[in-house]
């Protein structure tokens, strides 16, 4: 079991369906082969989820 942070911690994650499409245009930016690049874009997405 993982640890839990926050006591209102959901079970899983899941994107909204515009936070979804954030993430794959975070994504489609970046170059074949190099999508691992988009990471700060896409955690700037997740914390904007989280934040909500």
């Amino acid at each position: 079991m993982l640890p839990r942070f926050r006591p209102d911690q959901p079970d899983i994650f899941a994107f909204t369906p515009a936070d979804q499409a954030g993430a794959e245009a975070q994504t489609a930016k970046h170059l074949d082969g190099l999508q691992g690049s988009a990471i700060i874009g896409n955690l700037y997405v997740v914390f904007g989820e989280i934040d909500r």
